[in-house]
């Protein structure tokens, strides 16, 4: 499969920017060289990297030392838990003895209750919210565990300003995978945009928003089965713990259902893009796998809409209408008020998409399951965690629209979304090669910078 080398360097690029001096000279200083980004990325990702004070020693020879002539097969039978020995039994008596001493008690739930109402750092109710709404989730269904509240733990439900609210709402919905969070409030008007066979609770008026994504190592493998293992398993969880998490908070929990682009928009998650019914976060480009939401009586404070210059990027790029092998995608140059199809909202402005044709063809034809709109989105660079040139893009994108074709043209000719689907499949990428000869961080989320998978 041909491996396509970019042409121009990123040096070339910034000065075409006009983004020459200090800056670039400073770089220069501490860069490594390299003839291409291809080369860059062979020489970052391709196997583990070890901090440069790490060094191998000989197999079968660690810092601990070992007798392998003197070294038997070790037999666990009969030593390990109550009853198997009196060395364990009597280390476990002294453990007793040492609780009874230090607490009063050795009954858990007392004690969990004790430092609650003390405000013991780590067992505050904030701190056993957490942990226990983390196994409201068995195998990716519920497992009925409700965890303890503020009533099982005697102490008052958490209070908080809207703002430190939110913060700690973010915290625990990343914690259980969510990478974007956001807020709402249904009103009047935002209660329009629920589907009309819903009926709306009047207790619980603020919708919290969590984003679950895809990884950009298995997205860029687009199209194929690697593209979409585990999007539901990930968001279905992040939602149940994250729910939970409120309710053992002292707080009430109502599911909602609505459009994606509606939470993500409302919630200033992302923008509403061409592809139809998916958004484009700025941070992470066009990788949003799934937008859940659900109302609460929680006071957190709400977080508006977003301009980040993506819709008005993608009036004039229409790469993914360019990849569509479907032709799901509108090539209009605007948005429109007119909806073609009886599927789609009315009253949101936005462009044309024929889902059922995108829907049957992802799933089943592309081969695997397609992407290859999100994959070739100039603003889902796998680069866009940290590369320099997609931050300068996406903050000139996000002011003026000016520069915004030069940038689509430049994605192509950089050699940015190769992939194509159906019969082309990878034909002009070897993308797919890549992830299987990277070893990559956990999931394939690109979450930090650094030696990985450590």
């Amino acid at each position: 499969m041909p491996r396509f080398h970019a042409t121009i360097s990123r040096r070339d690029f910034m000065k075409g920017l006009g983004l020459t001096g200090a800056t670039l000279g400073a770089a220069g200083l501490v860069a490594p060289q390299f003839h291409d980004l291809d080369e860059v990325m062979a020489a970052s990702t391709t196997e583990w990297k070890k901090p440069w004070w790490v060094k191998d020693r000989d197999f079968e020879n660690p810092t601990m030392e070992i007798d392998w002539d003197v070294l038997t097969r070790f037999d666990r039978s009969g030593k390990f838990g109550a009853g198997k020995s009196a060395e364990w039994d009597n280390g476990v008596q002294e453990m007793y003895a040492m609780v009874d001493g230090m607490y009063g008690t050795r009954d858990t739930a007392e004690l969990n209750k004790k430092w609650a109402q003390e405000k013991v750092a780590g067992m505050t109710l904030r701190d056993q919210g957490l942990k226990n709404a983390t196994a409201s989730i068995n195998n990716g269904a519920r497992s009925g565990y409700t965890g303890l509240g503020p009533d099982d733990l005697g102490v008052a439900k958490w209070q908080g300003t809207p703002e430190e609210n939110l913060h700690m709402m973010r915290v625990a919905s990343r914690f259980f995978g969510s990478i974007s969070q956001g807020v709402w409030e249904l009103n009047s008007k935002t209660e329009r945009a629920m589907w009309a066979e819903l009926n709306l609770p009047t207790d619980t008026r603020n919708a919290f928003v969590l984003a679950v994504r895809h990884p950009q190592l298995a997205m860029r493998t687009a199209p194929g089965m690697v593209t979409n293992p585990y999007g539901y398993i990930l968001s279905t969880n992040a939602m149940a713990q994250t729910q939970q998490f409120v309710k053992n908070m002292g707080y009430k929990v109502n599911n909602l259902s609505c459009g994606a682009g509606v939470n993500t928009l409302l919630s200033g998650i992302g923008e509403i893009s061409r592809t139809g019914i998916n958004c484009i976060m700025p941070q992470h480009g066009n990788v949003l796998r799934r937008s859940d939401s659900f109302l609460t009586d929680f006071d957190l404070a709400p977080t508006p809409p977003i301009d980040a210059g993506i819709s008005r990027f993608c009036k004039t790029c229409k790469k993914c209408a360019d990849t569509c092998v479907p032709q799901a995608i509108s090539f209009a140059d605007e948005p429109s008020w007119e909806v073609g199809q009886p599927y789609l909202v009315t009253g949101i402005k936005h462009y044309d998409f024929l889902y059922p044709k995108c829907n049957t063809y992802k799933s089943n034809w592309a081969p695997g399951y397609c992407g290859v709109c999100l994959a070739n989105c100039p603003f889902t660079s796998i680069l866009n965690d940290g590369g320099m040139i997609h931050t300068v893009i996406k903050s000139v994108s996000s002011t003026t629209p000016l520069f915004n074709g030069f940038f689509r043209n430049m994605d192509d000719f950089m050699g940015y979304g190769q992939n194509r689907g159906g019969v082309d499949a990878h034909s002009r990428d070897n993308y797919v090669d890549q992830f299987w000869g990277t070893v990559g961080p956990e999931f394939g989320f690109l979450t930090h910078t650094g030696y990985y998978p450590h």
